[in-house]
């Protein structure tokens, strides 16, 4: 493909980067990373697009392992522990495995201990692999409304390494099951609502089973100095855009989508291409499923002890193949999609994060959906959809050691991520892929974290959110549109053309969650959360509360 040909042409290149395997974001070491860098120890983790390689995960270990006289002694046994963990490091008295060459099975002894467990581990040279079993469980008691509890379960396997220095792959597979109540498994585990086996349900059981599979292929090279380039394929949970709560672009907090992602980084630039694919939303007639394209590039100016500043731009089309059109990363995709005679959802973003304050960084994000340059004297139109966000995170917040405090606003004006093809609104199921909170909303947020120990870190968060809905009668129809469904466009001669903030039927959502999680032993995380939600409506009266606890457990052998 045209996208990747300069890809292609550096594929004989000699200077490759070791360990191309990707970390997962579910990995705790990105929480620890982005303390080092606001506090000023690593440099930025460029975290608009944060899937890190265990090799540069490891260089940015090693730079804070140059600067152990600025670290805390919590700081210093999580350093410790993230460097033996990454580095998969092997060998008895630092790992445990059942199988490793052609030795006999293991004992199983080394579970409860601060090892790394593997069910097998192959090292020759630059080549290495390694197979885990891995499970989770998720168990939600519910107070309010009305007692009641769900269980939901799943285990697999995972196979991951690298070959030849600059080749990362992994492969995971997970089956599961849901028991107890299967509506509140959903908000226990919200993506079960993006699993086909889950909501199609042919089995009619009371509460369901469910598979996910993720896996890639990733190549890393050093064609000359200062030059990174890495191309990757496969489908893994991503993120696109800055966001201490979810980014307006990609949030990462939908189902995981496939991709191809070509990243270009020389001196203070880098580039980010990304071509993925997502789903519309369910249907139980097969023949009305479609694939929706997403295509996004960023471009990104990096300034030591400064800031990071960009520009980004995403398109979203449906009902044909690949457009060779949204291949090109060296395109204006919103005057190229004009040349396609309009008929695709183009967004374009800038956004900001300093680097300038110790202990403090800030950053923002301002997103066009579609063209307003035409109505910028009448800004509650239909047309502005506009959203920003602007937020701050603070280490060593108060003088506390080990404590973070972030701060967050987000607006979404009407009509955002709404498309006149609903076939191309900014979804994947029934998921936004932006912000959750949805178009006619604004959200604020503050959230808090400390370290205890190395092993253990207590967390809170409380959301603020209000959102204006649609006007409906009795039997569920729209009878006012006021831009308050992400799936539902403007129709012109019909809706209002003016559209103002928050107008229609007025929600305030309270939400709030405190918790501890623990990893008293490598790979074995434990987490334990109370979480109360209220959602109040303003305009027609009435309120609803739901509480629970939910307990987690991770595992990986």
């Amino acid at each position: 493909m045209k996208k990747y040909s300069l890809l292609l042409f550096f594929l004989i290149s000699i200077n490759i980067l070791p360990q191309a395997e990707m970390i997962s974001l579910d990995n705790t070491v990105y929480e620890f990373l982005k303390e080092m860098k606001v506090k000023g120890i690593i440099p930025s983790i460029h975290d608009d697009n944060p899937n890190l390689t265990k090799g540069e995960v490891l260089e940015y270990l090693s730079i804070i392992e140059k600067n152990t006289d600025k670290l805390t002694p919590v700081e210093m046994g999580l350093l410790k522990r993230y460097k033996f963990q990454i580095s998969d490091q092997l060998g008895d008295e630092a790992a445990t495995y059942l199988f490793r060459f052609s030795e006999y099975p293991k004992p199983l002894g080394d579970i409860l201990t601060t090892k790394n467990k593997y069910l097998y581990a192959y090292e020759k040279g630059p080549n290495n692999a390694y197979v885990e079993g891995v499970g989770k469980a998720w168990y939600g008691h519910r107070f309010s409304p009305g007692v009641n509890n769900a269980l939901v379960y799943d285990v697999g396997f995972k196979i991951h390494g690298t070959l030849m220095e600059n080749f990362g792959y992994m492969l995971m597979v997970r089956k599961g099951l849901v028991s107890g109540n299967r509506d509140f498994a959903t908000v226990v585990e919200p993506l079960l609502n993006g699993n086909f086996k889950f909501i199609e349900n042919l089995e009619n059981e009371a509460s369901g089973n469910f598979d996910f599979t993720d896996g890639y292929l990733r190549y890393n090279m050093n064609p000359m100095d200062d030059l990174k380039l890495n191309f990757q394929i496969g489908r893994e949970k991503i993120r696109f855009g800055y966001g201490y709560s979810n980014s307006l672009i990609m949030s990462g907090e939908h189902p995981n989508t496939d991709f191809i992602k070509f990243e270009a980084e020389y001196g203070s630039v880098r580039f980010v291409s990304v071509l993925s694919s997502a789903v519309g939303r369910f249907s139980i007639d097969r023949l009305k499923n479609y694939t929706k394209m997403i295509a996004m590039n960023k471009l990104q100016l990096s300034f030591d002890e400064m800031f990071d500043i960009s520009i980004g731009e995403s398109v979203i089309y449906s009902d044909r193949g690949i457009d060779i059109t949204y291949l090109n990363p060296l395109l204006f995709y919103k005057f190229a999609e004009m040349s396609l005679q309009d008929r695709d959802n183009g967004m374009i973003w800038f956004d900001f994060q300093s680097d300038f304050f110790k202990n403090l960084e800030i950053q923002a994000t301002f997103l066009l959906d579609e063209n307003i340059l035409t109505n910028m004297k009448e800004l509650d139109r239909f047309t502005n959809k506009t959203a920003y966000q602007l937020g701050a995170y603070w280490y060593d917040a108060f003088t506390l050691p080990n404590t973070s405090l972030m701060f967050e606003y987000t607006k979404i004006r009407p009509y955002v991520y709404t498309h006149y093809n609903h076939k191309n609104t900014h979804t994947t199921w029934d998921f936004p892929l932006g912000h959750p909170a949805g178009p006619n909303s604004d959200e604020i947020m503050v959230k808090a974290a400390h370290n205890l120990t190395d092993r253990v870190r207590l967390f809170g968060e409380y959301r603020f959110t209000r959102r204006g809905e649609n006007y409906t009668d009795a039997a569920g129809n729209v009878t006012k549109n006021v831009g308050g469904d992400i799936f539902l466009v403007h129709k012109d001669g019909f809706d209002s053309e003016i559209a103002p903030f928050l107008d229609g039927i007025r929600y305030n959502t309270n939400y709030a969650s405190v918790g501890i999680r623990t990893e008293p032993f490598n790979d074995l995380i434990f987490e334990l959360a109370y979480n109360y939600k209220s959602d109040e409506n303003l305009t027609n009266g009435g309120k609803t509360d739901l509480s629970w606890l939910m307990f987690r457990f991770t595992m990986e052998y």
